[in-house]
């Protein structure tokens, strides 16, 4: 009996022993676990965090205005060289013929007046012009007159409108290219006439 006693004993007192060293380790574990924890956390390094961002916004503001800001483009600036161009080409684009926006104008109106008409129950459902194709041309189709007949009116004049349209993008592709071709040949030989070569 005695010696069951001291074999109990020396196992309970090394598991003791163990239980111990376990204790530690997790006590120290959790110590330095704490201790990172206040490190990251504290107001100091949070506070430093929140000043070196401030800081950073700071100098990119004064980058910014210190930065050498670049005047805007004065539109009609006489000392321009192309002043003169650009004051030309502004008056010739508003002599051009308007039509489309007058049109597209004249068919709001025009649908204005049907949308009254609607509001009061009449042409309820009727298909309607998009693009203006005329004063002889109605912008619904009223009542007693063939459906069929007015889509494929429509449908008609919609083809001739694109063709027109096609064919003026064209007029005014050329004519762009031949302006910047007669630039581009204009600055050729200008830059020819001043080069570091002329005698």
């Amino acid at each position: 009996r005695s010696r069951m006693n001291s074999n109990r004993r020396s196992k309970g007192g090394s598991g003791t022993s163990s239980g111990n060293s376990n204790n530690l380790l997790f006590l120290l574990a959790i110590v330095v676990i704490l201790i990172t924890m206040i490190t990251f956390l504290s107001p100091t390094r949070v506070k430093n965090d929140i000043v070196k961002e401030a800081i950073d916004a700071e100098h990119k503001v004064e980058e910014f205005f210190h930065h050498e800001q670049v005047p805007p483009v004065k539109i009609d600036d006489p000392e321009d060289p192309d002043h003169q161009a650009k004051k030309d080409a502004t008056e010739a684009m508003k002599r051009q013929p308007s039509k489309w926006v007058d049109g597209e104008k004249k068919l709001k109106q025009k649908l204005k007046m049907l949308a009254e008409r609607q509001s009061n129950g009449q042409d309820l459902g009727v298909p309607i012009l998009t693009r203006w194709l005329g004063d002889d041309f109605p912008a619904w189709v009223a009542e007693g007159q063939d459906k069929e007949e007015w889509e494929k009116r429509r449908a008609a004049e919609y083809e001739r409108m694109k063709k027109e349209e096609e064919q003026w993008r064209e007029k005014v592709r050329k004519e762009f290219l031949e302006s910047t071709s007669t630039s581009t040949d204009e600055n050729n030989n200008a830059a020819t006439d001043e080069g570091p070569n002329k005698e």
